[in-house]
């Protein structure tokens, strides 16, 4: 029989993580970008709504990356769907083999991610508020430009200028090299923060796997739970910003250029904080119960 702290864990846990492997496959299924037919037009049409606090391309950026899309963003639904796997109530003691092979691809999953995320960067495709003013419409005839025709003017209006084809002020004109170029040649100012998170994400999955190879079953459950917070903050964040959707939906909001991005970074932030405190306190809240249930069952 599960113990109160494996389920109160897989209650908390156990759906956010089937969310991102519906996010993640199914919808809005960013891997699909530059690989389905009309894809990435019908993507930029999402993400273009005013109601939506995201930058514009936040899931068209990827339309020319392949190898983001099979280190990062495919891998990541593998390992929600391994996690979930993990925590379901029953199955470390009913099917120790699924737990065992599910954890193992969990962490292959995992560092496929972790390499991922600095291919991410490499690339140019991490964005903050202050690269927002070279946030603009794509050039005249794409998907992106088609979708945001209706939409730049906000973000001038916080002083955005430039593009891919030139501009006015900061922006300047354009060579040729786009949008990434333009901001490849920033340092976004979350950048130590998001290698600090990815830094910690392989750091707790090698200790969880570390511990488990050698039978330390307790050290193991707590490294797998930091583990799952140092990855689950994705998923609170697009919680995060599904919620801030449907009330500028509901009140009629539009977001400007500039707000989206710093909306979608401080919700990141924000569920990077929760995530990764919310597992110490679950610590120090269950504490005492391993030694009470191992009473009753006496």
């Amino acid at each position: 029989m599960a113990s109160r702290k494996d389920m109160l864990l897989a209650y908390a846990t156990v759906p956010p993580l089937a969310f991102m492997v519906l996010w993640v496959f199914v919808y809005p299924a960013s891997y699909r970008v530059g690989w389905w037919p009309g894809y990435t037009a019908r993507m930029a049409r999402l993400v273009a709504q005013p109601c939506m606090p995201a930058p514009l391309d936040v899931i068209t950026k990827y339309e020319s990356h392949t190898a983001v899309k099979l280190t990062h963003l495919l891998p990541s639904g593998v390992w929600a769907l391994c996690g979930a796997v993990q925590l379901l109530p029953g199955v470390r003691s009913a099917r120790p083999w699924l737990h065992r092979m599910s954890g193992r691809l969990m962490l292959l999953s995992a560092a496929a991610v972790f390499v991922g995320y600095f291919l991410i960067e490499a690339r140019g495709l991490i964005f903050d508020a202050p690269v927002a003013e070279f946030y603009n419409s794509g050039a005249p005839g794409d998907a992106l430009g088609a979708a945001t025709a209706g939409y730049v003017d906000a973000g001038r209006q916080d002083g955005a200028s430039g593009g891919r084809n030139g501009g006015t002020g900061g922006g300047g004109g354009d060579d040729g090299g786009g949008i990434w170029t333009k901001l490849q040649q920033q340092q976004p100012a979350n950048i130590a923060g998001l290698r600090a998170i990815a830094l910690w994400f392989a750091l707790t999955g090698g200790m969880a796997g570390y511990h488990a190879r050698r039978r330390r079953y307790a050290a193991h459950r707590r490294w797998a739970v930091r583990h799952l917070a140092a990855g689950g903050w994705v998923i609170v964040q697009r919680l995060f910003i599904g919620c801030a959707m449907l009330w500028a939906r509901a009140t009629g909001l539009a977001w400007s250029m500039r707000q989206r991005h710093e909306l979608f970074g401080a919700a990141g932030a924000t569920a990077i904080a929760l995530c990764l405190a919310g597992a110490e306190v679950f610590f120090l809240a269950t504490g005492k119960w391993d030694h009470a249930d191992a009473g009753r069952a006496k």
